[in-house]
Order: C-alpha cells, then structure tokens, then sequence
C-alpha cells in the first residue's frame, strides 16, 4: 500500500470538503432557481388595445392569484398575464397599494406552480445569498443571484411615503423585472422587485414581503388593529374611490391615512383599514384627532353611504355612516372627532366649513398671500425667490384649497404650514397665472399679502391666458421692509 504524505492528505481533505460546500450551495440556488421560474408570470399591458409595457409576476396560488408591481400595471386598460404555460388575454386586478408598489391580479386557472412567502423579510441577513427571477428586456425566466446588501428606510431613496425599509440587493434586475420574486435559499420569497439605480452598479431595491401580508390580510377580512393601536376602518359600495385623512384637533391637516396608516388602498369600493401605529411614524395612542373621509377619484355627481368604524386602542368601537358627495365644494365633507385619551368620538358636520374658516386663515409671525377673482376661471400662484428660482405652486406650499372657480371665494396661501419653509423674513416673487383653458377673457386677480407684523397690501391687475408669457405679472414681497415691488412683464 502507498503512503501518502501528511501534507498531500491535508490538501486533499481540503479540496474535498470545499468541493462538497460548492456543490450544496449550487444545488440550493438551483433548486430555487427552478421553483422560481415555474411560478414566475409574464406581465404585458395594453393602452387604447395597444401594447404599452411589460413586467413580472409571480403566482401565490394556484387558483390564479399573481403579484405583481403596482406601476407595471398603472394606467392599463387591459393587462395579459403568461404563467404555467398559459397566456390569459384578461387579467382582472383585484388589489392594489400605490405607496408599497403592490398589486393583486386575478386569472382563471388552477393547479399553478406557487412560491411559498417568508413569514417576514427581517429574517433576511446582510450578505445572505438571495435569488432573483423575472422577464428583463422581456427574456423570460432569466435567474440572477446575489446577496442582502442592506435594508434601506425609504426615505434615504427618496421614497418618504415608504415607511418600512426597502430590502437592498446585488442580485441584478432590469427593465421588466419589476414585479418579479426576491428569494432566499429556502425558496420563500422575501421580496418583490421594485426599482434599480441605474447611475450605479448593483444597487436594486424590492418591497419586503411584510406589505404584501398585509394586502392578503386585508383580503381575508383579518387586518384589523391589535390592543394599543388606533384604527378606523372606512367600507363603501360601488366602483368609486374614497379616502380618509386625518387633522389634528387644530385643524392642521397631518396626511392621508393610507400613507400614515400603512392600509392597503381599495379604489372601486370595499373595505380600507387604517391603523395609525404601524412602523413608528407617529404615536397615536394617545391626543386627539379628525379623520375625514372624502371622494379620492374622478367627478361624479353620484351619492355613496360610508360606513366609518372607530378602533380606540382599548378595543372600543364607534360606529358611524353618512352619504358622501363628490368633494368639492368643501361643505360636503363631513367627519368625526376622536379623543383618544378620554375614549369618545363625535361628528362634525360640514367639516368643510372649519377648513375654510379659520383654518385657511393666518397668524401674525405667518406670511400669507390671498388670490381672488371672479368668474369660471382657474388661477393660481407661484413662489420664486428673489433670484427668480422656481420654489413651488403657492398651493402646494401652503397647503390651501385649489379653487378652479373664482365665485366660490379666494385661495389662502400660508407660508409656514408643515415646516415646508420659513417665510417670516427674506424677499419672494410671487406671481398670478391663468391656469385653466384658454377662455380668450381677461379676468381680474387681486393679490393681497399679509406680512407676519400684521401689516396687508393688495394689487389688482387684469390678466390674459399664460401664454405668451409676458403677461404674467408678478410681486417682489419684501417681508423685512413689508413692502411691495409691481414687476412687470415677469418673464421677460
């Protein structure tokens, strides 16, 4: 028998045990590579029966149910999907979350290859080898790998709306790959493909599975607030959109419970949950707080009866319904006031009415301007510093209601809303415009500004359609001197 020597034997051993990693590794990756691919969906969409785009999928059961990304379908007048060998021409989108980028289709099928779903992408961890699988450039089953490389709170991506982190990954996406599955080893899915920075090299992003746990939950009738937490849950019927926002017992407006509340967001009728502890973006277990629910979607001169139940966080409910009318003109909101401390909860009719008056008033130490006119016409106003750089619509900015007709009163525009700016000192252009269609009618805009002391000025001046440009006019506001420069012809 020939001996080897101790040296040859250890590298041997070496060898051996390295190879055996490798090869489990790689049976792994296949394995979940082949799973991937016979529950992956192909996405298109048609806009005006035109192709119009393209994406992934995956199937979760094997009725039919696929995932997908929200903006692979947004704006589809039909949406074909391709999954187990079958292409469905007419895929119906049951649900669909804009914030978490998610979305729900339906197609009449059964027996489907699924992928299971991870109980929760904090399991994932930093450098864990992953699996990703989607349509890129529309080739279809194409595998990538790589590892977790972070999780990103959305806000360090721009994405403020997005309260939970955003899994980070090397494993390579492109274009179509969106809506596809992010997997660990185990085969479970831990992420839904979402975006890619394509001014670097392997930095792609997928919604963690956590959200898409939520839709089904809601689905399932099972979302609902745990003790502690404040919800209200807002149903309706019928193929309208209708949303809910929440004030402060000041009337401050705090945003849209969809996005503070983290809920799925239904938009032709059913249930939304808003619970208003989720992810740490504000306590509300306690203080007090106006919900109010409104009409979201396009005009309709249709009524529809919602029902607004009220969770208190020590699991008391409060039942309320009303019918609603489209939004505008603001009286027909209407609202509940909920005090969470002392566990009560009241209407408040015409909830409009405390918007417009004293809300959209101003305080001394606020900078506010008024834009009033009369007639059907839409007017607005523009910020400019005093270098001229644009800084927004003076709507957006201070938070006022955009009125597109001048004989239902004027627009309010304060400054200091929301820590958007401080405008109690520095000089700013602020400039009228014609926004709506061209009526070929001049019409009158009077400005009034009022300065933090207390002091007011107004001008009046006639307007014409926006374009041509120099007929815009504009005011230099000068808030440290309270005084007012006319600038003719702005944008010569």
């Amino acid at each position: 028998m020939k001996h080897w020597p101790l040296y040859v034997l250890v590298v041997v051993l070496l060898f051996s045990s390295v190879g055996s990693v490798e090869v489990q590794a790689d049976d792994a990756v296949a394995r979940v590579s082949t799973m991937a691919v016979e529950a992956l969906a192909s996405i298109q969409i048609f806009c005006d029966q035109r192709p119009c785009g393209t994406g992934s999928g995956f199937a979760i059961t094997p009725a039919g149910l696929i995932v997908t990304n929200y903006h692979v379908v947004a704006g589809a007048d039909r949406i074909a999907v391709t999954v187990g060998g079958t292409t469905h021409r007419s895929a119906e989108l049951v649900g669909i979350h804009k914030a978490w980028d998610l979305a729900l289709l339906q197609v009449e099928a059964a027996g489907l290859a699924t992928l299971p779903l991870a109980p929760s992408a904090d399991t994932v961890r930093i450098g864990e080898t992953v699996v990703a699988a989607g349509d890129p450039q529309g080739l279809r089953g194409t595998i990538s790998t790589g590892i977790i490389s972070s999780r990103r709170p959305g806000a360090e991506l721009w994405m403020p709306e997005l309260y939970v982190p955003v899994i980070q990954t090397t494993a390579a996406i492109s274009e179509g790959s969106s809506g596809g599955p992010l997997l660990n080893l185990q085969g479970e899915v831990v992420g839904i493909h979402a975006f890619m920075f394509i001014e670097g090299q392997n930095l792609n992003f997928a919604i963690p599975v956590d959200m898409l746990h939520m839709m089904l939950a809601d689905r399932q009738r099972q979302f609902a607030p745990k003790l502690g937490e404040l919800g209200v849950l807002l149903e309706w019927d019928g193929p309208y959109d209708l949303d809910l926002e929440i004030w402060s017992q000041e009337r401050a407006y705090m945003g849209d419970a969809s996005w503070l509340g983290q809920s799925p967001d239904a938009h032709t009728g059913g249930r939304e949950w808003f619970i208003f502890q989720d992810y740490g973006h504000q306590d509300f277990s306690g203080g007090r707080y106006v919900v109010s629910p409104y009409f979201a979607g396009p005009e309709t001169a249709a009524e529809v009866t919602a029902v607004l139940t009220v969770v208190l966080p020590d699991g008391q409910e409060h039942v309320f319904s009303e019918t609603l009318s489209y939004w505008p003109p603001y009286d027909q909101w209407w609202a509940v006031e909920v005090d969470v401390d002392a566990g009560t909860v009241s209407v408040l009719d015409a909830f409009g009415d405390h918007v417009e008056s004293p809300w959209y008033d101003h305080t001394l130490g606020e900078l506010a301007v008024v834009l009033s006119w009369k007639g059907a016409y839409d007017l607005d106003l523009e910020i400019w510093s005093e270098d001229f750089d644009y800084i927004n619509s003076a709507a957006f900015i201070g938070e006022s209601p955009d009125i597109t007709d001048g004989n239902e009163g004027e627009e309010w525009f304060v400054f200091r809303r929301y820590a958007v700016g401080d405008y109690s000192t520095g000089r700013y252009v602020v400039s009228p415009y014609l926004f709506g269609p061209d009526t070929g009618t001049p019409v009158t805009a009077v400005v009034t500004v009022y300065y933090p002391d207390g002091r007011s000025q107004f001008v009046s001046r006639e307007l014409s359609y926006m374009p041509p440009y120099d007929q815009w006019f504009a005011l230099l506001v000068d808030v440290d001197q309270a005084a007012i420069e006319i600038l003719d012809f702005f944008w010569d």
